[in-house]
């Protein structure tokens, strides 16, 4: 009897007794976590080794159909047919061939998943690894904050102590590779370019301003409004015909025109730069997304 009574006080023991929480909290073994990883050098090169193995694996080089790098670029074309013994062969790469997909197509679902996989990846090295990270955007409509900013950018400002002649030279030689430039025009470009520095105070071969004492550093150089200006009196000046002027204006005068205006030019005719210091030693991105045209990006571009 007494050895009943004492296995019946041993289970109500047990069972009345509270459990310690703190016993469940066992530390995992080989987790990493936000709190704990992007600490070190190695912890950035593994995570952004990681993004890009996730890029490589969900949107590169995934087997079968979906591989959207493959899928989304080549297969809704008009120059890809499917073909097999029946119609229903292929079918997956049918609905893309024959523009039949929707929101609700399996595959198209797949292909984006794996896209939003990739992107994630390289969000958590851009929140983690580069938490400063500054976003200079060529968008005149985006949504500012304390990480995005416009970027506006005037192509004839030059650091102080750099070569004007060879800063000269180098935005005739990017709109020439802008704009197809033919017959005069290429030296009708330099020599306005020359002028409106000339007319900014700036001594062409010593590389000084007369107005730098006197003035705010961004009313130093000349803008697209000033080059078209130049060019439209540049022209009345010449003495070719009236038809050949009308011919550069319209080929040569029309085209500069066009950084001038429009949202160009809120990015490009302007007096401000950027801080190309902070660009070569801080954490930024620039984005050339609202420039469409290439040859507006060779302005901004290195």
């Amino acid at each position: 009897m007494k050895k009943y009574i004492y296995s019946f006080a041993v289970c109500a023991a047990l069972f009345c007794t509270s459990c310690d929480e703190s016993r469940l909290n066992i530390e995992q073994k080989a987790v990493s976590s936000t709190e704990n990883f992007y600490k070190t050098d190695q912890d950035a090169i593994d995570a952004m080794t990681a993004a890009y193995a996730q890029f490589l694996d969900n949107v590169c080089s995934s087997a079968g159909i979906y591989q959207p790098q493959f899928t989304l670029l080549n297969y809704s074309a008009d120059d890809v047919f499917s073909a097999g013994t029946d119609y229903v062969d292929h079918m997956d790469i049918r609905v893309f061939d024959e523009f039949r997909y929707d929101t609700g197509n399996a595959a198209l679902k797949e292909l984006y998943q794996r896209y939003y996989k990739s992107i994630y990846a390289s969000n958590l090295v851009i929140t983690y690894v580069f938490p400063d990270l500054k976003v200079l955007t060529m968008k005149t409509d985006a949504k500012t904050d304390g990480n995005v900013d416009i970027m506006q950018i005037n192509p004839f400002w030059f650091p102080q102590g750099a070569s004007l002649a060879y800063h000269i030279d180098s935005i005739r030689t990017i709109i020439a590779s802008a704009f197809e430039l033919t017959e005069a025009m290429p030296n009708i470009l330099e020599q306005c370019l020359y002028n409106i520095y000339i007319d900014s105070g700036w001594d062409i071969v010593r590389n000084v301003n007369i107005y730098r004492d006197s003035l705010p550093e961004e009313y130093l150089y000349p803008t697209f409004t000033d080059l078209c200006s130049e060019i439209q009196d540049y022209l009345e000046r010449s003495d070719y015909s009236e038809e050949v002027k009308g011919n550069y204006k319209g080929a040569l005068l029309s085209r500069i025109r066009s950084f001038a205006n429009g949202y160009k030019g809120v990015l490009l005719n302007t007096t401000a730069h950027p801080d190309y210091e902070a660009l070569m030693t801080d954490h930024c991105v620039v984005e050339l997304e609202g420039l469409a045209d290439d040859a507006d990006k060779c302005l901004v571009r290195p």
